[in-house]
């Protein structure tokens, strides 16, 4: 028997009252109140406790123990089943599947530290909830792009006209940009590009907590994602997975790194910053994002605007589907503005005479499609009005 029909036969048996002492007893430690609101039931809750690493195949002691505390002891003969299945596995496939659930429970626990992003590392009262963040997103037309650049414009000014040339290339939701294109083909090699501060590394952090909250979107594609940050890339893609903190020293690296290479269509790298890849260390993310190894792995890139073209150099197309992050709308710039200054502890009169400013002029506008630009306006405005 599985963990997983174990937690749906245990849901089947509780009742709502003694689903509420559960969630009494396990609120603040270890699910937080955040995370037990979004959990719909006894299974979910189950779920977590295993992803958060409280319990696990191998130590079911903490689940019977937590049925003992809401009056369910007739039901610890259920868990008892299940450890004796569990002990009478191939020894050789226990050792695997405890290496692989102690290392989902590093990077559950990982993702979990990064869910709060701080824009402004000065202001330390404020930060970002990637639960809330939005961005807009718009499919890349190349044959715009190329015309562009043949009409003489630079990167630069192509950037700035991403708001019109390329608006009949349709705007996408994160949640589809792993969906089949419309020939019917898979999109694995993904590039997301952007301007400086324009919240690229948010997305690949909103894409990494997403997977720890089982958001169905990514879920259901992916039992595992990796995050990459270039700018702490080091060379070695395995050496990287616990360099950057995504598995801990007691997950045996070789034995993991065999794992995902068996798994490897049911695993999503995200390498954030291509652009800032150093040549020295370039070989293996290089091979990664030209399908040498990995090949049927989805892999999401970001770059800022066109710079990735510096670093990827080969003859054909590399990314099969391509995304511009086009930044805030109004709305979500002018909440960013009033959270600045409501952190602050200024008046909402300040917020509110900077978004008519705002309103008034297309410039300032167009400054604050950018998250990191909207911050600083808010800053300079603060700094002049007082």
């Amino acid at each position: 028997m599985s963990l997983q029909k174990l937690y749906s036969i245990l849901n089947d048996k509780l009742d709502q009252r003694t689903e509420d002492k559960m969630r009494v007893l396990l609120r603040g430690h270890p699910i937080s109140p955040r995370d037990m609101q979004t959990l719909k039931s006894p299974a979910e809750i189950f779920q977590a406790l295993e992803d958060y690493g409280y319990i696990s195949i191998d130590n079911l002691k903490p689940l019977k123990k937590l049925l003992e505390q809401v009056d369910r002891r007739p039901l610890v003969a259920q868990v008892e089943q299940v450890e004796r299945e569990f002990f009478g596995y191939d020894r050789r496939q226990l050792r695997e599947e405890e290496m692989v659930q102690r290392a989902l429970s590093d990077l559950t626990y990982h993702y979990n530290r990064i869910q709060m992003t701080q824009p402004i590392n000065w202001i330390e009262r404020m930060t970002v909830d990637l639960k809330k963040t939005f961005c807009t997103l718009q499919l890349v037309n190349r044959h715009m792009r190329h015309e562009l650049r043949r009409s003489g414009k630079s990167d630069a000014e192509i950037t700035r006209d991403i708001l019109d040339p390329w608006k009949s290339s349709g705007y996408i939701q994160l949640q589809d940009i792993f969906t089949p294109k419309a020939d019917g083909t898979i999109p694995r090699r993904i590039l997301l590009e952007g301007e400086v501060g324009i919240g690229k590394s948010t997305i690949c952090k909103k894409l990494a907590n997403d997977w720890r909250t089982r958001e169905k979107y990514i879920r259901d594609k992916f039992n595992i994602i990796l995050l990459i940050d270039v700018k702490k890339f080091k060379g070695s893609l395995k050496r990287a997975l616990r360099e950057q903190g995504l598995i801990s020293d007691c997950i045996d690296l070789n034995g993991f790194w065999e794992y995902i290479q068996k798994q490897s269509d049911r695993v999503l790298w995200v390498v954030d910053g291509l652009d800032e890849l150093h040549p020295s260390n370039a070989t293996e993310i290089i091979q990664l994002i030209q399908g040498d190894i990995f090949h049927d792995s989805t892999v999401f890139s970001t770059s800022r605007t066109c710079q990735w073209e510096c670093v990827i150099k080969c003859d054909y197309q590399v990314f099969d589907r391509e995304i511009v992050n086009i930044g805030f709308t109004d709305t979500v710039a002018f909440d960013m503005i009033r959270s600045y200054f409501k952190v602050s502890k200024k008046s909402d009169v300040n917020a509110d005479a900077l978004i008519r400013a705002v309103e008034k002029d297309s410039e300032l506008k167009y400054l604050c499609r950018n998250p990191l630009m909207c911050i600083f306006l808010s800053i300079l405005w603060e700094d002049a009005t007082s």
